[in-house]
């Protein structure tokens, strides 16, 4: 959940970035591919929660998040393997994609939230997704125009929702069985 540099960067800048803090962003980007793949078994084992809506939503939805949280890694790695040897125009192309894999990401966030209000019959459950859903799609909308507002709330309000999630399956599951 760090800001790497994007388009609207110099090509100066984003190329000291990642030749400074290499191991932190491969690091941070094994950690985010890892977590795409944690997140795809959670979305699946949701969608078959009996509490869960019956149509496929959830489930697809999920894997539109773990493919682009998969593919958000992408450019920062590669950016850390040719920072101090790529030409400008390719450092500036990373950067511009690394900003388009984050719109994706935000999007298809905004899809699972919005997958989730239209699946979980709780009301509560349905209201923050509700709000995640609109957060993380105006985040992506935000990306796109270079601008840093709610770059630190979409995230975190996708964690809260995954966090809600995780705790009402949790919680249904330690029912006894009548």
């Amino acid at each position: 959940m760090v800001t790497v540099p994007g388009h609207q960067d110099r090509v100066a800048f984003v190329r000291e970035f990642y030749e400074a803090h290499r191991t932190v962003i491969v690091t941070a980007q094994v950690i985010g591919v890892v977590s795409s793949a944690a997140f795809l078994a959670f979305a699946l084992g949701l969608q078959r929660q009996d509490w869960v809506g019956r149509r496929p939503l959830v489930g697809l939805s999920g894997v539109a998040v773990a493919a682009a949280g998969a593919l958000a890694c992408v450019p920062p790695l590669v950016l850390c393997v040719v920072a101090s040897s790529a030409a400008a125009g390719a450092i500036s192309g990373l950067a511009t994609a690394s900003d388009l894999v984050d719109v994706a990401l935000f999007a298809a966030i905004a899809f699972f939230a919005g997958s989730v209000v239209i699946a979980v019959n709780r009301v509560w459950v349905r209201a923050l997704a509700a709000l995640v859903a609109v957060v993380c799609a105006l985040r992506a909308v935000f990306v796109l125009i270079g601008e840093a507002t709610l770059e630190l709330l979409a995230p975190m309000a996708f964690l809260v929702l995954i966090v809600s999630l995780a705790i009402l399956s949790w919680r249904r599951a330690m029912r006894p069985v009548a």
